[in-house]
């Protein structure tokens, strides 16, 4: 896949480009410990980028930056390799002010325009052992205010900020009692008004939790969240353990009657993970029936722990996959030319559209044939541009489900999570090793803060 201007963009000016009714989707991962893991996942990209078309992609950073060089590596692949609109997550505590710096510095040579400014929990096992914080300034940054006021105090507006929220409130381990969407508030008005642009949930699975927030938040006395794009994070279910796991440690609730479906195969890995589908794309069904009662487009965040099956599934169930012929982004279209000429193809004079910024070769007609006739024309291959369309629903599908050229893989077993210590295939390990390596990533990535 081709770098192309287009991903250098600003993940509202992306939102704007959406219809008013329409509904958009992104993608959560986080980098893998091995070279190895990053190649698999980087195959894995490029199969959901070309079936699921995602409007942005996000990458984790781990406590205290005790994944910076990996973060910054995946962001690069998704900005740069895979031409995807990628948001790179930042945290601030035990962060010094010279590796925000430097990582800010890094996010503009790489391209990238979208920051998720979060909090973030202090390093745990492996990664605090290997940390050196920098004690001299890194008490400057406390909470993700402060890093979003540091972030606009020194880059202006160059970045697209966002920043989390939590539909049933923020729990801190420690009192857990005082989890309540009432006591964040506050806290979640000071992001905004220091310069967030959008806001993002933590995953939950009660959508009428869900409501209430959306509700308190666009009808607040504040008025910070009248146009704010507000994104829910949903986590497709993997396994029973790891939905217990999950729910324990962000205190998110599981109603009684999607606990009661899981029960009944909670033994059953599979028939688990299908009937997860079904749960996820009732609840996307919820969500999107509760943002149609305000205005604008309907956003759904997933948290892919770097899997794929459930969520093309799910994508595909609720139609969120976009259309392949859908407008691009206004911004990524070359306009130095106020018309393009057609061209005598084959005897037919054919129109051209302008081509993205970034594109080579530019402004040219694709045609089905190896000879070509006029510096206009362009064959598939040297436009990069499969003869086949592979992003059709039937193709999503497909994929989802393990089949064809780009499908092989995508099975529900085939690939590991990435974060096991080896980074041996899924299907090499026990149910027990795989489900201790998504727990260490879970817990990783519910310092979302």
């Amino acid at each position: 896949m081709s770098t192309s201007t287009s991903s250098s963009v600003k993940i509202t000016d992306k939102i704007n480009t959406v219809a008013e009714n329409g509904t958009y989707f992104s993608l959560e991962f986080f980098p893998p410990k091995t070279s190895s893991g990053l190649q698999n996942l980087h195959e894995r990209l490029h199969r959901m980028a070309v079936a699921l078309r995602p409007l942005f992609v996000t990458v984790t950073w781990g406590a205290g930056g005790s994944t910076a060089s990996k973060s910054l590596e995946l962001a690069e692949l998704c900005q740069k390799d895979m031409g995807l609109t990628t948001c790179l997550h930042l945290t601030c505590t035990n962060m010094s002010r010279k590796m925000v710096d430097e990582t800010l510095e890094r996010a503009k040579v790489i391209g990238i325009k979208n920051i998720l400014a979060l909090r973030g929990d202090e390093p745990r096992g492996e990664y605090k052992d290997q940390l050196e914080t920098k004690k001299e300034d890194g008490k400057e940054f406390v909470w993700a205010v402060d890093l979003v006021k540091y972030i606009r105090r020194k880059y202006g507006d160059y970045f697209c900020i966002g920043v989390a929220a939590y539909p049933e409130g923020h729990a801190d381990g420690s009192h857990p009692a005082e989890q309540s969407l009432e006591h964040d508030l506050p806290y979640l008005v000071e992001k905004v008004q220091a310069g967030a642009d959008f806001v993002m949930t933590q995953l939950f699975y009660d959508t009428s939790a869900y409501s209430t927030f959306e509700d308190r938040l666009r009808n607040h006395e504040s008025g910070a969240f009248k146009t704010i794009p507000i994104i829910p994070g949903l986590m497709p279910i993997q396994s029973y353990q790891i939905l217990k796991r999950t729910a324990k440690l962000s205190n998110c609730k599981v109603p009684q009657p999607i606990s009661e479906r899981l029960d009944e195969v909670r033994n059953d890995d599979d028939a688990v993970k299908k009937v997860g589908v079904d749960i996820l794309v009732e609840i996307v069904e919820d969500v999107e029936s509760i943002k149609s009662r305000g205005k604008g487009p309907k956003g759904f965040h997933f948290y892919t722990l770097n899997l794929e099956k459930s969520v093309a599934f799910i994508l595909e169930r609720t139609n969120l996959v976009p259309d392949l012929h859908a407008p691009e982004n206004a911004d990524a279209i070359d306009d130095s030319l106020d018309t393009i000429p057609s061209v005598l193809v084959d005897g037919v004079m054919k129109t051209r559209r302008q081509s993205s910024v970034g594109s080579d070769p530019h402004n040219h007609v694709i045609v089905d044939r190896k000879k070509i006739n006029n510096a206009l024309e362009a064959s598939g291959k040297d436009a990069a541009m499969p003869r086949d369309e592979q992003n059709t629903r039937a193709n999503t599908l497909a994929i989802s489900e393990g089949e064809g050229a780009l499908g092989r893989e995508a099975t529900w077993d085939e690939y590991e999570p990435l974060s096991s210590p080896d980074e041996k295939p899924m299907k090499m390990q026990s149910r027990r090793e795989i489900h201790k390596a998504l727990q260490r990533e879970q817990a990783l990535r519910l310092s979302f803060a």
